[in-house]
């Protein structure tokens, strides 16, 4: 099976007054298309830090060294042609550690999404669930009209088996139980990735790294 996402020796260092620490030390995992790979590890092990780092999202002064190769799809191989300006696309694959934050905007969403830890504050407080699902879509598909965008809203709610999506995406997150908004947070990272792209209609975005999805929610939904 090809791979889709390839780390080799990943290491994160981070400033503190103490000095440098590492929070994420020489990782390396493979993960082939359509496969899952679980991460197991105490608080603070530094599993979020990871998940983040392939998400071009750690905090400012971050280092970040090794790589992290992002296989691209058989069209997209046959459309490159040369080196990006920053020499972060080589062929087949593209090294997640070396992309600028431009190159970062096409990948971020489309290729790869995020299930953010702690729905109770990694959602706006102060906007409808929908319009929230719905700027993350846009972020990524501006040319998208109205209806389509909604109509991806409410699909992405669906999928992460959230019932009455349409007056589910009316209500503010307060509104929502714990459980309600965590799956809002997989409805978001799934609809930001949905849609056409090159000449095929995808579902998702091509790699999910989802942080502690499964919190706040029973049993039967975690399944």
């Amino acid at each position: 099976m090809r791979n889709l996402l390839e780390v080799r020796g990943l290491t994160v260092k981070l400033p503190t007054p103490a000095g440098w620490v590492r929070p994420v030390n020489d990782v390396s995992l493979r993960i082939a298309a359509g496969e899952s790979l679980g991460l197991v590890g105490e608080s603070g092990s530094g599993k979020t830090m990871l998940a983040l780092a392939l998400m071009g999202l750690l905090p400012p002064g971050a280092r970040v060294g090794g790589e992290a190769w992002l296989k691209k799809e058989e069209k997209e191989v046959k459309a490159v042609k040369e080196k990006s300006a920053s020499g972060s696309e080589i062929g087949a694959q593209k090294n997640l550690v070396s992309l600028t934050e431009n190159e970062w905007r096409k990948v971020r969403g489309q290729e790869i999404a995020m299930v953010f830890q702690e729905p109770m504050t990694s959602l706006n407080p102060v906007m409808r669930i929908g319009a929230q699902i719905e700027e993350a879509i846009r972020a990524h598909e501006p040319s998208l009209n109205a209806g389509e965008v909604r109509r991806r809203t409410i699909e992405a709610l669906r999928r992460a088996a959230v019932p009455e999506p349409e007056a589910r995406a009316e209500q503010f997150p307060h509104q929502l139980s714990g459980g309600l908004r965590q799956r809002a947070m997989i409805a978001m990272a799934l609809a930001s990735g949905s849609g056409e792209r090159n000449g095929e209609s995808r579902t998702g975005p091509r790699l999910l790294i989802a942080d502690e999805p499964t919190t706040a929610l029973d049993v039967t939904v975690q399944k």
